[in-house]
């Protein structure tokens, strides 16, 4: 079957799913730009710089993880 085919089977889907594939690569280049940095602030030994992406990924991750 085609691309086209493809679309036309479930064009609701389709779209769904190829906006959801440009999300997961934006969000794996974000990851992979904000690790670089810290392995950057790693080698320069910036310890308040390793401590504050630490802190701000913390509470990123705990205020979507344990909302109330």
């Amino acid at each position: 079957m085609s691309f086209k085919g493809l679309y036309n089977v479930n064009k609701t889907r389709m779209i769904a799913l190829l906006c959801l594939e440009v999300l997961t690569s934006a969000l794996s280049i974000g990851v992979s730009y904000i690790n670089t940095y810290q392995i950057t602030a790693l080698k320069d030994n910036e310890i308040t710089t390793i401590f504050y992406f630490n802190f701000i990924i913390f509470k990123f991750a705990r205020s979507k993880l344990y909302r109330s």
